[in-house]
């Protein structure tokens, strides 16, 4: 299910380097980020063809583009070309022959400065913080944040050394044993996707 994207540890990215309609839009949608050619084209065809927005696109697109232009894109039946979407559904653009490599670059930047750990809990809050009040948000926030500056977070302390001795961090692979990620599944147990 494409839902389950949301709740993996690492960053899933689209990348979209020609026509994007149907269930490939949605599989699109239901990444963390979009990166595009210039020339690609996003298009949803739902209502001339007598259906409805299909596998969360209805949801999807209201949290990436706001109400009106999500209703723009699904009701219309417009192609468009990724330069001409709304703001939020493309986080990059490319020429179509830099794409594939613009977008491993990015990848690879993030697998050697971020801690894989980090990552997934950003990922989680990411997700599941924006649909609870402020007041119990910032609360969870506040829990893991501390969880991660006063208990063992040997992930902490390689980040502050690298960046003193100006290198790329060690970072460990994902460590599900550290106190502050097992406090983040258990306060943000899954995405609210």
């Amino acid at each position: 299910r494409f839902h389950d994207i949301g709740k993996m540890n690492q960053p899933v990215i689209a990348c979209i380097n020609g026509g994007c309609v149907g269930i490939g839009l949605s599989l699109a949608l239901a990444c963390d980020m979009r990166f595009a050619a210039n020339e690609a084209t996003v298009g949803v065809i739902f209502p001339q063809r007598g259906l409805i927005a299909e596998d969360g696109m209805g949801f999807y697109l209201p949290h990436l583009v706001g109400t009106g232009n999500a209703l723009m894109l699904l009701l219309t039946g417009d192609v468009m070309q990724a330069q001409e979407l709304p703001s939020g559904f493309i986080q990059r653009l490319f020429e179509k022959e830099q794409l594939l490599e613009g977008t491993l670059d990015f990848a690879r930047r993030l697998a050697i400065n971020s801690s894989p750990t980090a990552v997934s809990v950003i990922k989680a809050q990411t997700y599941n913080l924006p649909h609870m009040a402020l007041e119990e948000a910032q609360a969870i926030n506040d829990k893991i944040q501390a969880a991660s500056l006063a208990q063992a977070n040997p992930d902490h302390q390689e980040g502050f050394m690298a960046f003193g001795e100006k290198r790329a961090p060690n970072f460990a692979p994902l460590d599900t044993e550290l106190p502050f990620w097992k406090l983040a599944r258990e306060l943000l147990p899954e995405s609210k996707l």
